[in-house]
């Protein structure tokens, strides 16, 4: 599984990290010990960040206009 998510996340939309993220999530409140939890939060929390770029990056902001000149 591991394996098909990193090959699977070098070339997925924003809506694939997001869907990671949430089972990150899933089995974050299902795990029992708080090591994992926090490692499961921070999974989660990295997938998001990868879903943050990627839309950045199919959705770039405008360029800034040239500063008017007085």
């Amino acid at each position: 599984m591991l394996s098909t998510i990193v090959r699977e996340a070098c070339v997925s939309t924003p809506a694939t990290y997001k869907e990671y993220a949430a089972d990150c999530l899933a089995a974050m409140r299902a795990a029992m010990l708080p090591e994992v939890r926090a490692l499961l939060l921070a999974m989660a929390q990295r997938w998001n960040e990868f879903a943050e770029r990627a839309e950045r990056r199919e959705h770039p902001a405008a360029p800034a206009p040239p500063p008017e000149q007085t």
